[in-house]
């Protein structure tokens, strides 16, 4: 799994097509590895920059805090 998070946080750090799904799948991957505060920065982001995760993060936001 730590090679898939890897991966992850490259295509999420960079300007692409799939940076939104990459982000999307990084936070779930850290809620399921307990690093909660990762997950919520890059649910944040989300909220912030994605019509089609942006609420859906906005709902796991709100189940963190």
């Amino acid at each position: 799994m730590l090679y898939r998070v890897k991966l992850l946080e490259v295509i999420s750090d960079t300007p692409c097509e799939y940076q939104k799904e990459a982000l999307w799948y990084l936070g779930l991957a850290y809620l399921k590895t307990g690093e909660k505060e990762k997950s919520a920065r890059c649910f944040s982001l989300l909220v912030q920059s994605s019509e089609y995760y942006g609420q859906r993060a906005k709902i796991i936001l709100r189940r963190l805090k």
